[in-house]
């Protein structure tokens, strides 16, 4: 695994989490931000997961 990619793609993640649940705090899970956050964590996730299965 590319360990460089994969560091940023973890501080994305942890910093995009951090955010998500600010703003649901403040506008609701079902808020339109909260939701568009989910998945772009999500997506996020996913490109996670991929870059952990090529390295193996």
């Amino acid at each position: 695994m590319d360990k460089e990619q994969s560091y940023y793609l973890l501080t994305q993640i942890e910093m995009l989490r951090k955010r998500m649940i600010e703003i649901a705090i403040l506008e609701g899970f079902t808020s339109e931000e909260s939701l568009n956050l989910s998945r772009e964590l999500d997506r996020l996730l996913n490109q996670f997961e991929e870059l952990k299965e090529k390295a193996i």
